[in-house]
């Protein structure tokens, strides 16, 4: 993830990254659980808790991306569904940052040729990536990148900018190993502090008040109320979901969270349990910093 958008402003960057194809084994009715009734109440207080409902948050604002890339004709075959759709074209996993999505996975560049890519034609290439680009009306100002293990996508929304500049953006700051907020001290001690998740939330040099807020797509905060201690002052962070699945259900869940405050205003460990946690049973481990938190709960332990 880049250290700042495209255009740097007060909100920082913000980004998301979600197992699709985990997720796609996951079972939509939970009648079908064999959990008994007391289970089922103790795993919803568990959901509702902030360390759980923060990183399922960014899984549900990121399916709305999908609405972004529908001029590109290839879109529908880099979601997973039951096997890839195309010899050449399997995606795993998908992050969402500074207006691209980053499909991961396993790639042939020549796959993407004749109708997948129609409308598109190749502008830039190296050993590893090769970009394509718009070539008529309806693509004009689109463009994706391809490599062997990922698929860089620009949205197609209200930017300013046009979709194939933030692709050009991504793969020079891939490229060359800089201006990444993973290569940063703090943005480090993020990542290392989380480790790998299948839903994961960030935001990195936040300047506002609202760090669960996404524009146009509602904001976590706005359900859960304002005054929370533990996100009010944050300035970056990463909230993540681990987890397997067996017969449609999430089991072994780890919940991590990871912050740095600004202003002094790093809450206390109780303010982390009651706010963060929500009084929730299960077995944690917090840590205060001066300006920094972290912390991690086995959920279903």
């Amino acid at each position: 993830m880049p250290t700042e958008r495209y255009e740097p402003s007060g909100d920082g960057v913000f980004f998301t990254h979600v197992d699709w194809k985990l997720i796609g084994e996951l079972n939509g009715d939970e009648s079908t659980s064999e959990r008994s009734r007391s289970d089922q109440s103790s795993e919803d207080d568990a959901d509702a808790a902030p360390i759980v409902s923060i990183p399922r948050y960014g899984a549900y604002v990121t399916s709305y991306t999908y609405y972004g890339v529908l001029r590109y004709p290839f879109a529908e075959l880099l979601y997973p569904q039951e096997g890839p759709y195309l010899d050449g074209i399997e995606t795993q996993t998908m992050t969402w940052t500074d207006g691209v999505l980053i499909f991961h996975g396993t790639y042939d560049v020549d796959a993407f040729g004749g109708d997948v890519t129609d409308g598109f034609a190749r502008v830039d290439e190296n050993e590893t990536v090769t970009i394509f680009g718009g070539t008529d009306a309806i693509t004009h100002g689109l463009g994706f990148a391809v490599s062997e293990d990922a698929v860089v996508v620009g949205l197609d929304d209200d930017s300013d900018h046009d979709p194939i500049d933030l692709v050009d953006a991504i793969v020079d700051r891939s490229g060359v190993g800089r201006d990444r907020i993973v290569d940063t001290d703090d943005g480090r001690w993020l990542f290392d502090s989380t480790g790998d998740a299948q839903m994961q939330y960030g935001r990195w040099q936040y300047g506002g008040d609202d760090i669960l807020g996404v524009g146009g797509n509602g904001s976590l905060e706005d359900e859960r109320g304002s005054d929370d201690p533990v996100t009010d002052s944050i300035e970056s962070v990463i909230s993540n979901l681990a987890f397997a699945v067996e017969e449609g259900t999430m089991v072994d869940r780890l919940a991590r969270f990871a912050a740095i405050y600004r202003d002094d205003d790093t809450p206390s460990e109780s303010e982390v349990r009651e706010h963060l946690l929500g009084g929730i049973d299960r077995p944690h481990r917090i840590d205060v910093g001066s300006d920094r938190i972290s912390v991690r709960a086995s959920i279903d332990a």
